[in-house]
């Protein structure tokens, strides 16, 4: 890992903000990759009024999500809709699903199903949803390649180094793109059958922020340092990556 700065804060929430509205006064617009899960559901709330007064010029992607409809609690979309305030119509958000959400039900059917194992769950899928999954691809990289092309992207960190759906151990069952790809948690941590940015859309970026807090999560950084290739965290390369850690992360990382 290359030009990475570490930024130990009581606030991350508004250090994340600051660190948006910096870079968005250095360029004339911008692609803004959010994240799904607790950071988002921590930050955003906090980054959307600087959004709306200060960095307007940003189009918000979502940067993975689950394949489920809208009305799905696992829904990504659904959850950054309702944090960015979308309805006010100040802001511009796009996900490779909401064209197809009414017909992912069934996927989420079948890979909530505990009755059934991985690899037969992912071939009933494959035998009957392989075009949906491509349209999925397709979508994503479509709004990709129309989204501006400098990057600022804004990840979270899972408790096994995973980052946007970017597993350890991880299938993406023979369906990606030049942007994107489908991808499946071979060890089922995450249920959920995911689609997601890659790492070589991660490593365009011009800034990648990853917010985390706790021991854990600072521990796993330390370990992404170190060059643990075995944690995805680890494959980042952006032109800048910025650790955004609360201090008992802080604490971990240089304990480590």
């Amino acid at each position: 890992m290359t030009n990475t700065k570490i930024t130990i804060t009581e606030d991350i929430p508004t250090t994340l903000a600051e660190e948006v509205v910096a870079f968005s006064k250095s360029v004339e617009e911008f692609t803004f990759l959010a994240t799904g899960g607790h950071q988002a559901t921590a930050c955003y709330p906090t980054l959307r009024g600087y959004f709306e007064s200060q960095a307007s010029h940003g189009q918000i992607v979502i940067g993975d999500e689950r394949l489920v409809p809208l009305a799905s609690t696992w829904s990504n979309t659904a959850m950054l809709f309702d944090l960015f305030d979308e309805a006010k119509g100040a802001l511009s958000l796009s996900s490779p699903v909401l064209p197809l959400e009414g017909e992912l039900a069934k996927i989420e059917e079948i890979m909530g199903d505990e009755s059934v194992n991985l690899q037969d769950k992912t071939s009933t899928i494959l035998d009957s949803y392989s075009a949906l999954l491509r349209q999925v691809v397709a979508n994503y990289d479509r709004i990709i390649s129309k989204s501006p092309k400098t990057m600022f992207v804004h990840l979270g960190l899972g408790p096994d180094g995973h980052i946007a759906s970017l597993f350890p151990n991880r299938s993406d069952l023979g369906i990606s793109g030049k942007y994107s790809q489908i991808s499946v948690d071979l060890d089922q941590n995450n249920k959920m059958l995911r689609t997601s940015v890659t790492f070589d859309t991660l490593n365009s970026a011009e800034v990648v922020v990853v917010s985390a807090s706790g021991s854990l999560k600072g521990e796993l950084i330390a370990r992404a340092l170190n060059n643990d290739y075995s944690i995805p965290l680890a494959h980042l390369s952006p032109k800048q990556l910025i650790f955004v850690v609360d201090q008992e992360a802080g604490d971990a990382i240089s304990g480590s």
